[in-house]
């Protein structure tokens, strides 16, 4: 929705143009600190799947409140509570064709809109 803003003229697109380095400056930033949690929580969760120990206790807290940014669909909405018969391969394949497909569409969408009119 951002992005359809500042593409329209008027008073948004004017902050955009105005405030362009600084908002791509926080994106960068933002990015840097959602992936750094993302290692962070991972390495932990695969410290305790080897047989190690946890964080200790301050951090761990602060470890768990960081697991929104995980980004992991499956843990989310529990779909092996739904459907019965779901391990790894088939968790491994649905994310990867998920993703695939929503990048497809995105690409084709595009690729319509070049070739048959449009803004891009």
């Amino acid at each position: 929705m951002v992005s359809i803003a500042a593409n329209q003229k008027g008073v948004i697109q004017d902050l955009w143009i105005k405030h362009e380095d600084r908002i791509m400056t926080f994106s960068h930033h933002l990015t840097i600190l959602i992936v750094n949690s993302q290692l962070i929580v991972n390495m932990q969760a695969v410290t305790v799947f080897h047989g190690g120990e946890s964080f200790p206790e301050p951090f761990a807290t602060v470890v768990r409140y960081m697991d929104v940014v995980n980004l992991d669909a499956f843990a989310v909405f529990r779909v092996g509570c739904v459907a019965s018969g779901v391990n790894y391969k088939t968790k491994l394949y649905l994310s990867t064709s998920v993703s695939l497909g929503l990048i497809c569409a995105v690409f084709f969408h595009r690729l319509t809109k070049v070739l048959y009119g449009g803004r891009v």
